[in-house]
């Protein structure tokens, strides 16, 4: 994905893009908007005419945007941000080294950082590897200390020759004895299922990448430039303390912007105790105040009929509801679909129990909003004073162990 940025006044006005590709024959672009939590809604189409197209865009506030062609080699995306002066965007649909964006100061600024940034994501996918390993996780079995294992994902194992010997941690996998580095996303959260990625060439890659990220976020500390790149770049890392050591590097007008204030509200959703409530229709049409559940627990679950990773986490909580009864957990699924009926034919399908929402317009969800949702599954338990105490337990025994700690 190629992020560029262009960018506007607060006073409302219109907004012009303009744009020449190099491909064969006219094509269709396709452009979307980014609301506050970075999540896109489709707002219109363009037809090039002769290579070249115009557009005009009307905001009240820097616009994130992006446009988007199947044309385009490797389905990239050019985001950008609306400018209160021309744009101009050039793509060639067969070499996507070839894109340039050039309009304001700020604009030419975050499109150096994204070329920097590219190259530098390429320098990781080349020294890495993905490999499926098994996670540990301490237990007691008859009075010994025993590794449970339990499946991961997504995190980043650096080698030994990177660390000292007694940061390294030994695991068994097919019969082979692989030794590597400690594991460096775990720090002080949990990991979360998915695959490993090894780093041939030790940390190089991924030094490379983070200096880059704080060097642009640096030098735009205080444009909507930089409250951008430590946004997008800052508000899915753990542990949280990064989040806001990015966020305290922003200058006081760049985190009063749209997101600067979105990074805020996502530290402060991590990282203060804040009593959870909203009303929500359910499927009847009744309201529902989330005060006014009883059950001890309350998992909050994001999800879709149409998202892949969606469904099998469904299965694992049908079994997790019916270890407990509703004095201790309940469940308000909120369902990102667009269709009524798939959203139905999903609730029936995969028997989720607990109360159902939707407002049927995707990622354009007032709650999603309110739990800073970008991705679907994700899921927020909260205890009995309605306090977040699990963010995205992608393992249903990390669940299962909030729930059976006694207060």
């Amino acid at each position: 994905m190629v992020y560029i940025s262009a960018f506007g006044q607060v006073k409302k006005r219109e907004f012009l893009i303009s744009g020449s590709i190099e491909c064969a024959g006219d094509i269709t672009l396709y452009i979307s908007q980014f609301d506050a939590s970075f999540n896109p809604t489709h707002r219109d189409s363009i037809q090039t005419k002769n290579g070249k197209f115009t557009y005009q865009v009307k905001a009240d506030h820097p616009a994130l945007m992006y446009i988007y062609s199947p044309k385009i080699v490797f389905q990239e995306k050019i985001i950008f941000l609306v400018s209160q002066r021309e744009t101009k965007i050039h793509i060639n649909t067969n070499d996507w080294d070839a894109f340039f964006v050039s309009g304001s100061a700020q604009t030419n600024a975050y499109f150096n950082f994204v070329k920097q940034y590219e190259h530098a994501l390429f320098l990781f996918n080349v020294n890495s590897r993905t490999i499926r390993l098994p996670k540990f996780k301490r237990d007691t079995v008859d009075g010994k200390a025993k590794l449970r294992v339990i499946p991961t994902y997504n995190c980043y194992l650096l080698k030994t020759d990177t660390f000292k010997v007694s940061d390294t941690t030994k695991h068994q996998l097919s019969g082979k004895m692989m030794d590597y580095g400690r594991i460096a996303c775990e720090l002080e959260e949990e990991i979360s299922p998915g695959y490993y990625v090894i780093k041939r060439y030790g940390d190089s890659a991924e030094t490379y990448w983070n200096k880059i990220i704080y060097r642009h976020l640096a030098l735009n500390k205080n444009s909507e430039a930089g409250a951008i790149i430590a946004y997008e770049h800052f508000a899915d890392r753990k542990p949280y303390k990064e989040a806001m050591a990015a966020y305290q590097m922003l200058s006081a007008y760049s985190q009063n912007t749209l997101y600067g204030k979105s990074l805020k509200r996502y530290i402060d959703l991590n990282t203060i105790k804040k009593k959870i409530d909203f009303v929500f229709p359910d499927q009847t049409g009744k309201l529902i105040s989330l005060s006014s559940l009883s059950s001890r627990y309350i998992l909050v679950h994001f999800w879709a009929s149409w998202c892949g990773p969606c469904r099998p986490a469904n299965k694992q909580l049908v079994t997790l509801y019916q270890k407990y009864n509703r004095d201790q957990l309940e469940y308000v699924n909120i369902s990102f679909d667009q269709n009524k009926a798939d959203w139905q034919k999903a609730i029936k399908t995969d028997s989720l129990p607990g109360y159902h929402t939707s407002q049927l317009k995707g990622f354009d969800n007032d709650n999603g909003r309110l739990f800073n949702v970008r991705s679907l599954p994700s899921s927020f338990l909260l205890d009995s004073d309605r306090n977040i105490i699990l963010i995205n337990p992608y393992d249903v025994s990390y669940i299962e162990d909030k729930l059976q700690y006694k207060k």
